[in-house]
């Protein structure tokens, strides 16, 4: 703006004194030549003046939107300039309230207090690091608590810009991914069946599918004898054991029917029933879960030679038999 004052007071001057002499002639071929070149210096400032609000309008509507406010504080001067969003992810009122370093920082909750100041003062004096932190505080107009991010980089000694993000809802979003996960991890580990994820890979020239191993629990090496340490990264085809063929057939089954497909089958190498349920839960991932069935399927076979045992008693018996149903 201040350019623009300036640049309108010389042309205004220039354009007086040229007008005085204009009967005489260069006097007048000048007031010519600077009424052009005043009038362009006077055009571009009311331009760039323009395209300064403009620009500041989009930046603060940029900032509004992703909830982010700009700062910039003067050691020197002990002044600190702050951004009309500042104040609205704080809850303040620009025009009743006065925010400073101090003022902001009573907002802050006493335990990331300390640790604001700490990482503050140290960015004043350090020209090479980024000072970026995650803090709580109060809203003043709600009394709720918010997650503020802050990020300030030292142009200068004594000269500090940055901005401030309220991330409540992305932190809220990564808590409950956290939990989430560690839900999930719980279960993975703790589960009774084996779990195995596969990412599969095409071979185009030989029309080839691969199977590789990208993640087992505990319980899959407890159940197969196979040590994670040796299938993580590995294609099925590259385990020396009986088990990884089994499996191929009935993956292959999996990506050609595009279905679930289940099998219960005897494993001599590792003396086991198993029984598996494989699926393709998105394209390029292949899921496993693996029982081991071996105890049921006993007891199953020693029930059957008891039924029959049972019949031919009953059969050979010269007795005869009845039941008697309450």
């Amino acid at each position: 703006m201040y350019r623009l004052i300036i640049s309108g007071l010389i042309f205004f001057v220039i354009s007086e004194l040229t007008y005085s002499f204009r009967f005489i002639g260069i006097f007048k071929v000048l007031s010519y030549i600077s009424g052009i070149v005043f009038f362009y210096i006077f055009y571009r400032a009311a331009v760039g003046t323009f395209i300064n609000i403009l620009e500041k309008q989009n930046m603060d509507l940029a900032c509004s939107l992703v909830k982010t406010g700009t700062w910039e504080f003067n050691l020197k001067e002990n002044k600190i300039e702050i951004s009309k969003e500042v104040y609205l992810l704080s809850g303040l009122d620009p025009e009743k309230t006065e925010l400073n370093i101090d003022a902001y920082g009573n907002l802050i909750i006493p335990e990331d207090r300390i640790r604001f100041n700490n990482y503050l003062n140290k960015s004043l004096f350090n020209e090479k690091s980024i000072f970026d932190t995650e803090y709580t505080i109060i809203h003043a107009e709600d009394h709720k608590e918010r997650v503020h991010r802050i990020k300030a980089k030292l142009l200068k000694p004594g000269r500090l810009i940055g901005i401030i993000q309220d991330v409540t809802s992305w932190k809220k979003i990564e808590d409950n991914l956290l939990e989430s996960i560690t839900k999930f991890t719980l279960l993975f580990n703790q589960m009774l069946d084996g779990f195995v994820f596969h990412k599969i890979t095409y071979n185009e020239e030989d029309e080839k599918i691969y199977y590789c191993f990208t993640d087992v629990n505990p319980a899959f090496e407890r159940i197969t004898g196979l040590k994670r340490n040796e299938v993580i990264n590995k294609n099925i085809s590259d385990i020396p054991s009986e088990i990884g063929n089994r499996w191929i057939a009935v993956y292959n089954e999996v990506m050609q029917k595009h279905k679930t497909v289940q099998l219960e089958d005897f494993f001599p190498e590792i003396k086991k029933y198993l029984a598996m349920t494989a699926f393709s839960f998105k394209k390029g991932y292949l899921v496993t879960i693996i029982s081991d069935i071996t105890e049921k399927i006993v007891l199953l076979h020693k029930l059957k030679e008891s039924e029959a045992r049972f019949r031919n008693i009953i059969e050979c018996a010269e007795a005869g038999y009845y039941n008697i149903v309450y």
